[in-house]
């Protein structure tokens, strides 16, 4: 049976998702990292990259992926969580909390370290979402 020109067969099929998976992780990487477009750039030679399929991107993949985003927005919210733990486990800050809100101090620092544990879960669950914007933005031919 001959198959007719343009038709995808699962070895070319396997290769797009490959190719796109490669793309999504790389994308991951260069958000949640910040500076990482030399990280991202250096695993693309190494053994290690060959394993994640950076091989298969294009140099002007990498310039796009790595472009984008430089992790500012990763830096900002670990900070913001670092700020909510120090909140959390400052005797000073949470006494001036109870004052002025009236929320004792034992509830307002457990909320204040959830929330910052909830920054960083967050921040990667962006991450994630992006990756797999990435890989279906690929499989529809961008």
């Amino acid at each position: 049976m001959d198959v007719e020109p343009g038709t995808i067969r699962a070895g070319t099929l396997d290769q797009l998702n490959d190719y796109c998976s490669a793309r999504g992780r790389a994308k991951f990487i260069a958000d949640w990292l910040p500076g990482s477009s030399g990280l991202v750039r250096n695993l693309w030679g190494s053994p290690l990259g060959g394993k994640l399929g950076f091989y298969q991107l294009s140099v002007a993949d990498l310039n796009r992926i790595t472009g984008e985003n430089s992790g500012g927005q990763t830096v900002a919210v670990h900070t913001a969580s670092e700020g909510l733990k120090a909140a959390a486990g400052s005797t000073a800050f949470l006494s001036w909390f109870r004052s002025s809100t009236g929320v004792p101090k034992t509830l307002a620092g457990k909320w204040l370290g959830r929330a910052a544990w909830f920054l960083i879960a967050a921040d990667a669950g962006m991450g994630y979402y992006k990756e797999g914007r990435e890989i279906l933005s690929c499989q529809a031919g961008n």
